[in-house]
């Protein structure tokens, strides 16, 4: 069977590089197997600015100043999870 990449409705490229006027259309379709890794990865990515709402929900009842000074800590909180998500993210395909 030949391998095509599928680029627009009106054509397809092969991967041996003749075209093709057939189209194939991309199968997407959600398998368990996808939502076993989506969810838990959805959920982690949803953990930081849950945490962070949180934070200021609980802190802007304590004070203004409290509250100020939380900026400071999430900016580096987000920045701190932001470069470990990166790593996960990046590694995540070897």
């Amino acid at each position: 069977s030949r391998f095509r990449l599928w680029t627009t409705e009106s054509s397809s490229i092969s991967l041996e590089g003749k075209s093709s006027n057939e189209t194939i259309a991309p199968n997407y379709h959600w398998t368990s197997q996808n939502f076993e890794l989506a969810i838990p990865a959805l959920i982690g990515m949803m953990a930081d600015p849950l945490l962070s709402l949180m934070d200021t929900a609980y802190v802007g009842r304590v004070g203004a100043t409290e509250l100020a000074a939380l900026g400071a800590c999430t900016s580096i909180f987000h920045l701190a999870f932001n470069a470990f998500r990166a790593t996960t993210t990046a590694t995540t395909s070897l």
